[in-house]
Parts: C-alpha cells; sequence; structure tokens
C-alpha cells in the first residue's frame, strides 16, 4: 500500500519535471516580444559624403548651388537632409549619389561642418569640411546715435570708400577705420558722388548743377558744371569721351562737355538714375505713373537717339521705385529698389528679370550703387529713416568700366 503511494508520488514528479523541461526549451525557442526599436524600419546603409563642388568659382552662403557627391542618398528630394554646421539647407534635387543644395544665408566660413542624413536611416554621414564665403561684408559700422547717416558711396579701385555723411562732408574709410576727406559745405549731403582717376570728387545734390570738389577743401558754392534754369541734377554718368550724363526730376536730359558746355534731349520724367554702357545711355525712374528703364543709342557725334522702353519694373513690381542703378562687364543691368526684401533686380542682356540673392541681401531700400573696378558692389542700405550703412556685396563678376575714373 505505502509502495503505490510512493510510485504515484514519483510519477507525478517525473511527468512536471518533464512538463517543466518542455516549456523551458519551448520558450528557449521562440523569439522575445519585439521592442518599440525593432517596430522601426532597419536602418540603411550611411550616407557618404565624398566631394563638393560649387555653381560659383567661390561658393557663397545663401547663393550657390552646392553638389554634395557620394552614396546612399535618397532620390526624394524630401528624405534627404543636408546641414551646415547644423543648420539645414535647402535641397533643390536629388539622386542616390548626388545632392544639389543651397546652404543657409547666415552660414559661411572655412571650415563648415557639412553632413547629410537620410529619412528611416539612423545613420549619420561623415563630416565633410567645406570652405563658403559670405557674399555680404559690411566694411564699416556706422551709429546712427552720434548722427553717422551715410548717403552715397564712391570708391578708390584700392577698395577704400568715400561715403557723404549727413551733415558731416564725405569721409573716407580705410581698413575699417574713417577719416575725415573734403569738409562739409552747403549742402546737407551728396545724393550722388564719384571718384576720377586723379583724386578729384564730383557730386550732385538735386540742385543745378554738378560740383567738383578736392581733399581737404571744402565745397565751393558754384558748381563746376551748370545745367539749364530750372533743372535738377539727382545722377550723372561719363561716356567714353567724357562727355557727362546729369538727370534728374527735369523735362530734359543733360549732357555736359569736357569744355563744360552744355546741351540738352527732351524727355521728361523724374528720373534717378543714369548709366553709360556699350554705346547706349540708361537712365531709370518714373514716368506717366511708371517705374522704368529707357535707353538712347549715343551717335559719333555724342547725340541721342530714339527713345526706347528697356525694362518695366511697375509691371513686375507695383509700387516699387528705383534708386540707383549699375552693369556688370557683361551686360547685365542691376537696379536698386525700395523694395523690404530682395532689394536688388538683376536684368540680364535678354531682359529677363529676376531678384538677385534672393533671401541673402538684407531688407532694406538701397540707395546708391558704385562698382569699381573688380568683383566688388558697394551700395548705401537704408534700414530704416536713420539707419543706414554701406555694403560691400561679392558680385562674382566684374563691373562695367567707369570712363570718368
Amino acid at each position: 500500500m505505502r509502495e503505490n503511494f510512493m510510485k504515484k508520488i514519483y510519477n507525478l514528479m517525473m511527468i512536471l519535471f518533464s512538463f517543466g523541461l518542455f516549456a523551458f526549451f519551448a520558450g528557449c525557442s521562440e523569439d522575445p516580444e519585439p521592442s518599440l526599436y525593432d517596430l522601426v524600419t532597419p536602418a540603411g546603409a550611411a550616407p557618404t559624403i565624398t566631394s563638393i563642388t560649387s555653381s560659383t568659382s567661390t561658393p557663397l552662403a545663401g547663393f550657390s548651388t552646392l553638389s554634395i557627391n557620394g552614396s546612399n542618398f535618397s532620390p526624394k528630394v524630401d528624405e534627404n537632409f543636408v546641414f551646415f554646421n547644423g543648420v539645414k539647407g535647402t535641397v533643390l534635387s536629388a539622386t542616390t549619389t548626388k545632392i544639389d543644395v543651397k546652404s543657409p544665408a547666415n552660414v559661411f566660413g572655412d571650415s563648415v561642418k557639412v553632413r547629410v542624413t537620410v529619412f528611416k536611416n539612423e545613420n549619420i554621414s561623415n563630416t565633410f569640411i567645406y570652405a563658403i564665403a559670405n557674399p555680404i561684408n559690411i566694411p564699416f559700422t556706422f551709429d546712427p546715435k552720434v548722427g553717422d547717416i551715410p548717403w552715397s558711396v564712391t570708391a578708390f579701385n584700392n577698395g577704400d570708400l568715400l561715403v557723404s555723411m549727413d551733415g558731416k562732408g564725405i569721409k573716407k574709410i580705410s581698413s575699417g577705420v574713417m577719416s575725415d576727406y573734403i569738409p562739409k559745405g552747403a549742402e546737407s549731403y551728396w545724393n550722388t558722388i564719384k571718384l576720377t582717376a586723379n583724386g578729384d570728387v564730383y557730386g550732385a545734390r538735386n540742385l543745378r548743377g554738378v560740383w567738383k570738389m578736392l581733399q581737404n577743401t571744402a565745397p565751393p558754392v558754384a558748381p563746376w558744371a551748370v545745367t539749364p534754369t530750372g533743372t535738377r541734377v539727382w545722377d550723372f554718368d561719363w561716356d567714353q569721351n567724357l562727355n557727362v550724363w546729369a538727370v534728374g526730376n527735369n523735362s530734359v536730359i543733360i549732357k555736359v562737355k569736357p569744355d563744360l558746355t552744355s546741351s540738352t534731349y527732351n524727355f521728361t520724367g523724374n528720373l534717378r538714375a543714369v548709366r553709360y554702357f556699350n554705346g547706349y545711355l540708361y537712365v531709370a525712374g518714373a514716368r506717366d505713373n511708371s517705374e522704368k528703364v529707357w535707353r538712347f543709342v549715343v551717335d559719333a557725334n555724342g547725340d541721342l537717339g530714339a527713345e526706347e522702353e528697356y525694362f518695366n519694373l511697375t509691371s513686375r513690381n507695383p509700387a516699387v521705385i528705383i534708386n540707383t542703378m549699375t552693369f556688370s562687364a557683361d551686360g547685365s543691368l542691376y537696379l536698386g529698389t525700395n523694395k523690404k526684401t530682395d532689394p536688388i533686380i538683376e536684368i540680364k542682356p535678354d531682359r529677363t528679370a529676376s531678384d538677385f540673392y534672393p533671401g541673402v541681401i538684407p531688407a532694406s531700400d538701397v540707395l546708391s550703387f558704385y562698382w569699381p573696378q573688380g568683383q566688388f558692389l558697394y551700395f548705401i542700405r537704408k534700414a530704416d529713416t536713420r539707419d543706414q550703412t554701406v555694403i560691400k556685396l561679392n558680385m562674382l563678376k566684374n563691373g562695367a568700366p567707369n570712363y570718368g575714373n
């Protein structure tokens, strides 16, 4: 009786033991419950940057198109993310081996860290060091609190600047230092100043005539060239024969010959800019409530041919006015306007127009252009009524000839 009882106990224990082993091994053969990590799409191969090239000779922040060459990118534009010192750029196009991108306008330097990530890929690329230049330089910081308000600018070929200051005469800026150059005369400021090769400075201030000024000498009361009665000169330019072409809010365009005799050509308008380029005289401003650029061929006798409308700004940007203009050596025309965003407009020789350096140039009016020899354009930016500064802009190409200097 006792033996039978003990045998039953033993058999029961063996059954339980066997069941336990089965459960143990069965449990070992099953996969564990999936984690949140395992539910994410598995990571792909890490993207790799092998080289970067630029659409321009000098890579410029916010402007140049950078081509990032490598591997393991996504062919879908919105699945690639390119970071410049941790700031995301704008991807324009993509394949598995190439991404075209614009860098942020505020990231530049000799050692910008470029990295790529791809959507649903936890791996980040290698860090590629790349030099990106700032297209904008401020050669001097003016303080409006002490009345430092620039209105027009010209430049020596070495990059030193002359700036007409509100109520303070004309100052020279060299290596970041401002010094006196021409004392204040009767003017509040000059709307236009231009420098010739022999160091003479010429200016206009919306009065009848063009003034000639010398270093360390107050401007004379009488102008160097007197324009006809009732005229006002806002801007002027030389042609290759050293005739001075002057415009303002007049019923004529004025030519002053080297012997200081003058002649006029009928044209009614409020003209704020004039530029001679490649055999044509270009003028810009308002007539009949439209802002336009017109041009005239200059014939062998130095006279103006028929008027031709060159560009209608009002049809493109209503309520925007032209303050200044200049040309590049390759024939592109640049308008400085009062647009609050992207205030410079580029008009190519085929007359197609686009905002220049969109998103890069600080929002403001552009009051005065000067483009000396070389690739840098200088202009006055008017941020508000009493906060103006000079900006040096890398144009990546040369300006057109300035015949006066």
